[in-house]
């Protein structure tokens, strides 16, 4: 990999090349060195515009690495600091997806329907298209956790009372 030249003029490292690098990275699938260059491009030394979308890919590149405990945090983070963001609607359905993933599925139901609460105040196609996702997420939540119970009441094969990222 070529080296970047993350050092303007003047010294100061300029963040935007770490997040187009990251970007790069990303739409090539590679989520764990995308994740990299997100962390040296959110340095809080240095604010800029786009810190919401940064947020939401490593949040993003941590889910799809299944790093689930640290996507968590960061969607969390993103929700709680970022309100007026347009990623909030998208990260709230990802803090769904890390809970359920670790296996509390009722708290990865509540956070979407936290999302389905708000489906009056969607503004854009993306953020309906967040709260259908929403809806479906949770059926497909009740219905793993179902399936986890039958067989945990059953004591059967492929038996586990483990969340699902511990298997």
């Amino acid at each position: 990999m070529e080296s970047l030249n993350l050092k303007g003029m003047s010294g100061a490292v300029d963040n935007s090349k770490y997040v187009i690098e990251a970007n790069r990275l990303y739409e090539q699938g590679n989520y764990e060195s995308a994740a990299a260059f997100y962390e040296k491009g959110l340095d809080k030394s240095i604010p800029f515009v786009n810190e919401d979308f940064v947020m939401y890919r490593l949040g993003d590149c941590y889910l799809l690495s299944e790093r689930y405990e640290e996507a968590l945090k960061v969607f969390q983070t993103l929700n709680s600091d970022y309100i007026n963001s347009s990623y909030q609607f998208k990260s709230r359905l990802k803090t769904g997806e890390c809970y359920a993933a670790l296996g509390e599925y009722k708290k990865a139901r509540k956070t979407l329907y936290s999302i389905v609460a708000q489906e009056g105040k969607c503004c854009s196609d993306d953020d309906k298209l967040t709260v259908v996702d929403s809806y479906y997420k949770i059926a497909e939540y009740y219905m793993q956790e179902a399936e986890r119970l039958r067989k945990v009441a059953a004591g059967g094969p492929g038996y586990s009372d483990r969340p699902l990222a511990l298997k």
